[in-house]
């Protein structure tokens, strides 16, 4: 039985390795640190020593060819997983392919109202000027006239006769003619 599944994963580093351990044998292969998009959730509301806060990385150990398919980092990939036996005999999700569907932009914002002991005054936007920067990106761009460009532009034809009228002028004529 083949268990196998696709997730949306935001890959932070990927790295091949090819050397030898200390016993002498070859470490050959990939590594690539990971976490998945659906799990990411927003600061906690309350503070709670005894709970996580952030997010816990994945990491998979994979095919040193693996390596070719993650040139960009930190970037979004569809990673490919399948189920298989761990080291310690229980379940795991083993990466086994990689995707890249899109690049990243991280965008600092302040979150009103949002107190941490320590805190040092930042000067980036509030969320929702962020959301909405980020929502005029996604919008397709409206092509813009460009003047500059047509007053650079090569003459046409009909336009040669009126630059032949007015000769350029040269300095050094000018002054033998003095």
């Amino acid at each position: 039985m083949n268990l196998t599944s696709k997730a949306d994963i935001l890959v932070f580093f990927a790295n091949a390795i090819d050397t030898m351990g200390e016993d002498g044998s070859r470490i050959y292969g990939c590594t690539i640190h990971y976490v998945f998009l659906n799990t990411m959730v927003s600061a906690q509301s309350e503070y709670d020593i005894t709970k996580s806060v952030g997010m816990q990385r994945g990491k998979s150990w994979v095919d040193y060819n693996m390596r070719d398919k993650v040139r960009i980092a930190p970037a979004i990939y569809e990673g490919t997983f399948e189920m298989a036996v761990g080291s310690d005999g229980k379940p795991v999700l083993k990466l086994t392919d990689i995707a890249y569907k899109s690049h990243v932009q991280f965008v600092p914002y302040v979150l009103p109202g949002l107190e941490v002991p320590g805190m040092i005054p930042c000067d980036a936007p509030d969320s929702a000027s962020v959301r909405a920067a980020l929502e005029t990106l996604k919008s397709p761009a409206e092509p813009q006239k460009n003047e500059a460009a047509a007053e650079n532009a090569e003459p046409s034809k009909n336009d040669a006769k009126a630059d032949k009228a007015e000769p350029p002028k040269n300095e050094k004529a000018d002054k033998k003619a003095v």
